[in-house]
Parts: structure tokens; sequence; C-alpha cells
């Protein structure tokens, strides 16, 4: 606004000159900007293909073997900093399916449910509590859990079965898959061959980059749009990660919120937190959501990124395409938690705008929460 400003008609000689009047006609063009662009992004993302928002940086498919381990299957998947990858028929070459942290997820609460006394989806706390106390047990189970394929475990989560898209489909349609909560697809050449994956960031960083086209919906508030409905999971730092980990797992949820006594958010705990496990750190999941933070995932004690309800989904895009991130936790102004928005959330919106034909007008695209 101080640049605009400094950019606006200069006062003619004996009218008297006015910051605050300058900052208003600056104000005044922006808002004007802002509504000529209504419509726009619509239009764009129905000529834009999919090829066209793949991030820059991703380019080649990171694949995992059939006959590998979950081990090396983890350490692939930590190595390159992703949460997913196709798995590859050994002697065909063929896509067999995703393995992502999920599926990996499901395999560890596995060996939690073969207990006896345990029903998995029960989140009994006393019956985790007895396993967790069996630090041989966890051993045990490590050494199996990481001899196991991967392919044994290909979507065992049913939460992300394999998708393909053609590399020059438009990115209506693209959107039309991943607003219905599938986080990636594989895009793949004309001849069907995979040559990069391509995600819901990458869509959230389209968006961000022509945040100026959203017109009015920009500016409408996580409130107005009603995405600040969630009740997101909650745990404490003395709360066992394994609790932490099944509700992950029980809800569908890449990740929990670590609160204090008063639910003041104190940072979070995700699905690529388990990244680092292997068969001689497998007991850790005995620790606490604090202790196992300090192992594995020092820097998510920083304070996680929060937003209040009245933050404009513009802001939001941003951050979320800025800083990497897969969620923005939502907050009152003492920092007690109140919400998430996930990526899938403003992906799923935006998808409903674009069918509504309502992008930069803001008119039947509310999200659902």
């Amino acid at each position: 606004l101080h640049k605009l400003a400094h950019r606006a008609p200069q006062p003619q000689p004996g009218a008297q000159e006015s910051d605050e009047m300058s900052a208003q006609e600056a104000e005044a063009f922006i808002t004007q900007r802002r509504n000529n662009s209504q419509g726009r992004l619509a239009e764009i993302a129905a000529v834009t293909k999919v090829q066209d928002v793949i991030s820059r940086s991703g380019g080649n498919v990171v694949t995992i073997p059939a006959g590998a381990t979950i081990a090396t299957a983890l350490e692939v998947l930590s190595n390159n900093r992703i949460l997913s990858a196709p798995v590859m028929g050994a002697t065909s070459g063929s896509l067999l399916g995703m393995v992502d942290m999920f599926d990996i997820l499901s395999d560890v609460l596995s060996f939690y449910g073969q207990r006896k006394d345990v029903k998995l989806d029960s989140g009994d706390a006393y019956a985790i509590e007895v396993w967790c106390q069996d630090v041989k047990k966890l051993t045990e189970d490590g050494e199996t859990f990481s001899k196991e394929l991967i392919s044994e475990v290909i979507n065992r989560s049913d939460n992300n079965p394999l998708k393909t898209i053609q590399i020059d489909a438009p990115l209506t349609a693209l959107m039309g898959e991943l607003g219905q909560g599938l986080h990636r697809c594989i895009a793949t050449d004309l001849n069907g061959v995979p040559t990069s994956i391509v995600s819901q960031s990458d869509v959230i960083r389209f968006f961000a980059r022509n945040h100026h086209l959203l017109g009015p919906l920009g500016q409408k508030t996580l409130k107005e749009l009603n995405l600040t409905n969630a009740m997101p999971a909650s745990v404490h730092l003395n709360t066992r990660v394994l609790n932490a980990f099944h509700l992950m797992r029980q809800h569908s949820i890449s990740a929990v919120a670590v609160v204090d006594a008063s639910s003041v958010l104190m940072a979070n705990i995700s699905i690529s937190d388990l990244r680092g496990i292997n068969a001689q750190n497998f007991s850790s999941l005995h620790s606490t959501v604090g202790e196992f933070l300090l192992k594995f995932s020092p820097t998510t004690y920083l304070p996680p990124v929060a937003v209040h309800p009245d933050a404009s989904l513009e802001l939001v895009l941003l951050k979320l395409a800025v800083l990497g991130l897969h969620r923005v936790w939502v907050t009152d102004h003492e920092d007690r938690l109140l919400s998430i928005v996930s990526i899938t959330d403003i992906v799923r919106t935006l998808a409903a705008c674009m069918a509504f034909g309502a992008v930069g007008q803001g008119d039947g695209c509310n999200g659902s929460g």
C-alpha cells in the first residue's frame, strides 16, 4: 500500500496533501484490480495442463521395487523427503500400486492388533499401554516389521489407491480427483509411461502463484468458507506416541495437535514423523509423544503454523505454499486450539468453486470444513 500510495497521482498545487488519502487511493486501486479479475482463475484453470502444475523441483518419479523390504522403503521415503511412492513389479516393470505412510502406519498397528485381548479399532489406552511396556516384544516385532516386503502393504490403509492422469489433461480434471480427498496422482505421458507425481501440494502452489486472480473469493475468511468446523484430534506431551498414531489411523488424518492442559497449541506430530522407525528403534513406540518428537523430529517443537478464523483464503494459500505445509492449525487469540485446515480442505473448496463457476465470486463454493 505504501509503494502504491507513492505511485498515486500527485495533488495539484494548492491542494492539501494527505498521506491518508494516498493510502485510500492505493487500497481502492487494489480492490478494483481484485474485482476485475473475478472469474479469470476458472478460465485459466480450464486451459492449464497437469504438466504446468507439477513442481519444477520434482521431475523424476521415485519408485520402490516390489521386492524391497519395509526398512528399505522407509529409507527411500526419508531420503527423498516424500510420503509415498509407486511400487514397481520386479520383472514386469509395471506399476503395482502406491505405498504411503498410512500403509506403513497400518502395518505398524497390525502388530498391536495381533494381541488377542485387543481390538484394533477400540483405541484401548490400557491395551496399548500393556503392549508398549513389553519392550522385548516390541523389539521382536520391529525385526519382523522391517523384513516385510513392501508389496505386502500396498494400499493397506485404503487411503490412497493408485490413480494415473495424463500430463496433458486439464487442471480441472485433476481437481476433480484431488477434490475428493485423493492426495496424489501419477502423471503419465501419452503412452502411459509414468513421468512424475502430481499432488495436492502442486495444486496449492499453482493457486498461490495465481492468488491475485482469486478475486473477492481470496478475501473470504476461513470462517466464511465454513473451513473452521473440523474438530482436530489432540494429545498431550506425556501421551503414548502409539496412541497419537492410532488416532491418525482411526480418523484417517495425517497429524495430531499437541496441546497443554489449557488446550494451548504447543506442537504437532504427523505421520511423516514415523519415517525414522526401523528394527533398531521400533521399541521407541513405547515412548511418550514428547520423547518421540525430541528423538525423531526435534524441529516439530517449533511453534506450529497457526492462523485465526478470520484469516483470508489468500493468506492461508500463501502460507501453505511458501512454507511447504500440509495444514495450518486454527487458534483463538490466546493460542488455544480451535480447528485445523488441511490442503485437502482447500483443494476441495477450490474444486467446488470451479464446479459452480464461482471462483472470484465466492458464491456456492463454501467448504465442508
